[in-house]
């Protein structure tokens, strides 16, 4: 075919100049220029036609497996990228072509022939395993990655680089917690970002209620001798990241401190808070986990009852009869209160079993203890909380639950006479 074409341009071109050449000698000078012009531009047109479509190479997509991750000698992650690379123009024959990242990537030559790089019109080549580094102190960046023809002309340059997303989902600003609440309502924030350079990061600070929650959620605590602060501590994800939440842009002094105007340990819809750092340089940046504030929710002796037995998933059993008082067969609860009589985990020494009083987190705490038949024990060094004597009730099951592991969520202060709350009694059975 590309013969053929050549024989046309041939006799087209040698035609026209004969045409010229006779009618040369029949005009005059000022007819010669207008029919020289005139040549010119029907010889370029079938030049133009007939000449071959440049090239239009375009990276159509980037996907990235992690290699490995950081060590103590390189802390970086290594992924392995697979590029697509499309040829949207004309033939591309034995070319100089080269992939290249931005900043401190790597650039590689790229052949699939002895002479270079060949991709036909409108076909796709498949680069494997291009090497990205990504920076072990950070969660979330990018690298724009370009396919560059060296020694001919690529028509169309504006499609030639890909935006290469890496993505680490453990938080690299680590161990946030509510260390405490100021007087005037100030909430105080801990965490570790000693890997960034202080001066050096961008610190924001997002809050907001309308997050899409679904990893995994861990109970805390923060208290002192008269108030107990309990949250959740939830793992960030890509889904909270792109949540809109109302953010403020601080220092990174100021990333400690969070002013809502209002309590979120007031409010059933719980408040979500999260801190991140990015380097305004690279674009790179890092994220804490999210922390869940909302109001604890306190019951009954006898919600406690249902609530213990429906999460712990315990058969009910309400045969024999009915050994308190205060309880009778209609009331709305009995058949969970009479399964925990049967279970035994029960006071028996008095036949008052108190169903309207609030639980307390001693109560909770001795029961669940009682229930899953945990050996009591103490440990050296007690007592290993500050509001729990040798002299208290529930001194013995704190210690166990101290010896146990189960103890992590708390302060050194356990709070024993307080309400007790669904997080609490969910935490103390999941352990």
């Amino acid at each position: 075919m590309k013969s053929k074409n050549k024989k046309i341009i041939s006799y087209l071109v040698s035609a026209s100049l004969v045409v010229f050449i006779g009618a040369s000698f029949m005009i005059q000078k000022s007819d010669y220029n207008i029919l020289t012009t005139s040549v010119l531009t029907m010889l370029k047109g079938i030049a133009d036609e007939y000449a071959p479509e440049p090239p239009d190479l375009e990276i159509t997509n980037i996907a990235l497996l992690k290699k490995s991750s950081p060590s103590e000698h390189l802390n970086y992650y290594k992924y392995g990228a697979t590029v697509i690379i499309h040829n949207k123009g004309g033939n591309l024959a034995n070319a100089r072509v080269v992939l290249r990242g931005d900043d401190n990537q790597k650039s590689v030559v790229v052949r699939n022939t002895d002479e270079g790089f060949s991709l036909k019109a409108g076909e796709s080549y498949i680069v494997h395993d291009y090497e990205l580094l990504f920076d072990g102190d950070y969660n979330i960046g990018t690298s724009e990655v370009t396919v560059d023809i060296i020694d001919k002309v690529d028509i169309d340059l504006t499609n030639n680089s890909y935006e290469a997303m890496f993505y680490e989902d453990a938080p690299e600003i680590t161990g946030i917690s509510l260390k405490e609440i100021l007087d005037d309502g100030t909430f105080v924030l801990d965490f570790d970002n000693s890997n960034f350079i202080s001066d050096r990061h961008i610190y924001e600070i997002y809050y907001g209620k309308d997050v899409p929650i679904s990893g995994e959620e861990r109970f805390v605590e923060s208290s002192s001798e008269e108030l107990v602060h309990q949250y959740f501590r939830v793992k960030n994800s890509l889904d909270i990241l792109d949540s809109q939440l109302d953010y403020n842009e601080v220092t990174e002094l100021d990333s400690h401190f969070i002013e809502f105007d209002y309590d979120p340990f007031a409010t059933e819809e719980a408040t979500y808070v999260y801190v991140k750092a990015t380097d305004p340089v690279s674009g790179y940046y890092a994220f804490s986990n999210v922390l869940a504030f909302a109001k604890g929710q306190s019951f009954t002796r006898s919600e406690f009852a249902q609530i213990f037995i429906d999460y712990g998933e315990i058969k009910t059993n309400d045969s024999g009869f009915s050994y308190f008082t205060d309880v009778s067969e209609e009331d709305e609860n009995y058949e969970y209160i009479q399964t925990l009589y049967n279970e035994g985990v029960l006071d028996t020494s008095r036949t008052n079993y108190r169903p309207l009083d609030v639980m307390t987190r001693g109560e909770d705490l001795a029961m669940i203890i009682d229930y899953y038949d945990v050996d009591l024990k103490i440990g050296k060094g007690a007592p290993h909380f500050e509001d729990v004597s040798e002299s208290h009730p529930y001194f013995s099951y704190a210690e166990t639950l101290y010896l146990t592991g189960g103890a992590s969520a708390f302060s050194e202060y356990m709070s024993l006479d307080k309400p007790a709350t669904k997080s609490y009694l969910r935490y103390l059975i999941n352990e």
